[in-house]
C-alpha cells in the first residue's frame, strides 16, 4: 500500500456527489476496507471538489487542516488529484501528506517527481479506445446483441463478458481490467 505496513488515516476528494461512477468505486472501496487486511486504514472523510480546481484545491487544504494526523488524500477524479496534489506541493506538505488515485500523466508529472503523488492510476486511453470501438462494431453489425452474460473476443484485448451495471437501473457495461500504475519510473514517458 501507499501508506506501507502501518497504515494510517486517509480521506477521499471526489468530484461531486452524483458522480454515479465515481460513487460506486467509492462503495466498494469501503467494503474493501472491512477486511482484516486493511484494519490499519482509516477513511475519515469523503470530500466533494465538484470536479473543480480551484473547489479541490480548498477542499484538499480542508481535510489537511481538519485531520492533524492525515496520510494520504485519494482522488478518483483526474481534476481532484492533480489540485490535491498542487495544493499539498503550495503548502510544503508532500513529506507529509501523500496524494494519489486517477490522474493523467502529463499533468502528474511533475508530482510524482516532487514526490506529492508518487504513484497514481489509470486506465490505458489507447486500449480502453480500442475496447469501446470494438465492442460498439459488434453491436452495430448485429454481431451481439447487448445483453447482459454475453460473452464476446475484442481482438487483441482477448474476451469480455456483458454485466449488469450496478449504478444505472437499465444499463450494462464491459469492464475492461486493471489500471496501469504511474509512478517516477514511467511517468514521463506516459506523458510524453
Amino acid at each position: 500500500s501507499i501508506l506501507g505496513k502501518d497504515g494510517g488515516k486517509f480521506a477521499v476528494l471526489s468530484a461531486s456527489r452524483d458522480a454515479a461512477n465515481q460513487n460506486a468505486w467509492i462503495h466498494a472501496m469501503e467494503e474493501v476496507l472491512t477486511e482484516d487486511k486493511y484494519d490499519t486504514l482509516e477513511l475519515v472523510e469523503i470530500a466533494y471538489g465538484d470536479d473543480q480546481l480551484e473547489e479541490s484545491y480548498d477542499q484538499a487544504l480542508r481535510l489537511v487542516n481538519k485531520y492533524k494526523n492525515l496520510k494520504l488524500i485519494m482522488a478518483p477524479t483526474t481534476v481532484g488529484i492533480e489540485a490535491a496534489a498542487k495544493a499539498m506541493w503550495d503548502n510544503d506538505l508532500c513529506g507529509k501528506v501523500k496524494v494519489s488515485g486517477l490522474g493523467l500523466p502529463a499533468e502528474m508529472v511533475k508530482y510524482s517527481k516532487n514526490g506529492c503523488a508518487p504513484e497514481f492510476a489509470l486506465w490505458s486511453f489507447i486500449d480502453l479506445g480500442y475496447l469501446t470501438f470494438y465492442t460498439s462494431y459488434l453491436l452495430a453489425t448485429d454481431q451481439m446483441k447487448a445483453t447482459e452474460g454475453v460473452t464476446f473476443n475484442a481482438g487483441r484485448m482477448g474476451n469480455y463478458t456483458i454485466e449488469k451495471d450496478p449504478t444505472r437501473d437499465a444499463g450494462l457495461r464491459v469492464l475492461m481490467g486493471p489500471f496501469t500504475i504511474y509512478n517516477v519510473s514511467n511517468v514521463e514517458a506516459a506523458a510524453n
